[in-house]
């Protein structure tokens, strides 16, 4: 259990550390959603709560997919905790860096013959994990949740996820996406700038819990295929769900997909030429 000055930590910048605990995760905890059970699940994974006392770090998230606790701590403390953590056997590190992606075709994915073959996706859920979504009149009442894992108010400040969500299940009268009857899930994990895989986990995490068909996610970063974001990605895909990974802006060479879309479960999807 926390105390109170357990939660007096100190103030300044703050940072974050993904820590890999040899012993496995129990418990998925997003952000502020439960501090003191996410400090419980921590220390069952084995991290010494001493430890990050020591370091005014506390623990923000737990994933027990990807099998990583996501810790906030000072930055001026970062480096020593990493260390600290290193030297007990943990794999401890900052989070790598989450940037958005887009490529699209309908039209040259013949789904225009779906629709007239009467699939629309009507009873489809499908989780859009970007940069927000704007509740434009394309989506009309199918946005069935959404939530900020940012903290910039769940705005969509470039317009990436609005755009990636209309080409899944926009319903425009000029412009339609692959399933305008689906609904959605929006998760917003980047901002403009782009983000890091600890939000990104969290907002997978969070979209799992609403009951969805889909997750996609128009993004990716540095990674392998046993990565933290590719094992989430895997633990989804064999518990049923179907994740749509970008393979990313970098290609053709070998090497050149990042993570997620590197996951042996990801459905990693490129470019579409128009012949």
């Amino acid at each position: 259990m926390l105390t109170d000055a357990d939660r007096a930590l100190p103030g300044g910048t703050r940072t974050r550390l993904i820590v890999e605990p040899a012993v496995a995760v129990s418990l998925s905890v997003l952000p502020d959603e439960d501090p003191d059970h996410a400090a419980a699940v921590s220390a069952g994974s084995g991290i010494p709560e001493e430890l990050l006392r020591r370091h005014g770090a506390r623990v923000r998230q737990t994933h027990r997919r990807a099998n990583v606790v996501v810790l906030d701590v000072p930055e001026a403390r970062q480096a020593a905790l990493e260390r600290d953590l290193r030297a007990a056997g943990f794999r401890a590190r900052p989070p790598k860096p989450v940037y958005a992606l887009l490529d699209e075709s309908v039209p040259a994915m013949h789904v225009p013959a779906m629709w007239t073959a009467g699939w629309l996706g009507a009873k489809a859920r499908i989780a859009i994990v970007d940069t927000g979504a704007y509740r434009h009149a394309d989506f009309a009442d199918r946005i069935a949740a959404a939530r900020d894992f940012t903290g910039h108010r769940g705005q969509d400040d470039v317009g990436h996820g609005t755009h990636v969500a209309g080409i899944a299940a926009g319903a425009g009268r000029r412009y339609r996406g692959v399933a305008p009857g689906a609904t959605l899930v929006i998760a917003k994990a980047l901002s403009a700038t782009g983000g890091t895989e600890d939000t990104v986990l969290a907002a997978m995490s969070w979209v799992s819990r609403e009951s969805v068909d889909v997750i996609n996610l128009s993004l990716g970063g540095p990674g392998d295929p046993r990565d933290p974001l590719s094992r989430e990605v895997d633990a989804l895909a064999a518990e049923g769900t179907l994740v749509c990974v970008a393979a990313g802006n970098a290609g053709p060479g070998p090497g050149t997909i990042g993570s997620p879309g590197c996951a042996a479960g990801a459905i990693t999807v490129g470019a579409t030429g128009k012949d």
